[in-house]
């Protein structure tokens, strides 16, 4: 439960600073931590992502509907390119924002610079997130926002919904 208040939505630097804050981390440990753990998210995501129907039928519907898709994560861009190539997502993002691109979700700046390169404005743009942070972030930019509680909540009923 402390890891979804606290945490979860942050990049691993900012969790790393806090976890260093409160001396639950000795400093000297940081970039041991971060290469392990980037090791252990390749290590996972390659035996975890798995091709989701849905999620791809929603991203087929919204091309086809002339909608332009952007992925916007608190992660690393190498992370999130991976994760869309395993849910063969990537004929339908035009756009990847990672963690490198700007200061952290809760920060508004890593949909605005989606937006600014899909060349849309925030009003007519819809984000689904998972987070409160991510929730916050896009809110902040200005986007309409489905907020999902799991890969399942995303449904062509639902996005539809929020769309309109």
């Amino acid at each position: 439960r402390q890891h979804e208040d606290l945490y979860n939505g942050l990049t691993t630097v900012r969790k790393l600073e806090l976890l260093v804050e409160r001396g639950l981390v000795p400093p000297e440990s940081v970039n041991a931590v971060i290469f392990s753990k980037k090791k252990y998210t390749t290590t996972l995501l390659s035996k975890t992502v798995t091709f989701d129907p849905n999620i791809y039928c929603v991203c087929a519907g919204l091309r086809a509907y002339g909608k332009r898709i952007g992925v916007v994560s608190n992660a690393i861009r190498d992370t999130v390119t991976s994760v869309c190539t395993k849910l063969r997502l990537v004929a339908f993002v035009e756009t990847y924002v990672g963690n490198e691109d700007g200061p952290p979700k809760p920060a508004p700046d890593l949909y605005s610079l989606a937006c600014a390169r899909l060349d849309v404005s925030p009003d007519n743009v819809l984000a689904i997130e998972d987070g409160k942070y991510g929730i916050e972030s896009a809110m902040r930019a200005g986007c309409k926002v489905l907020a999902v509680r799991n890969p399942s909540c995303v449904t062509p009923e639902n996005v539809w919904r929020a769309m309109c």
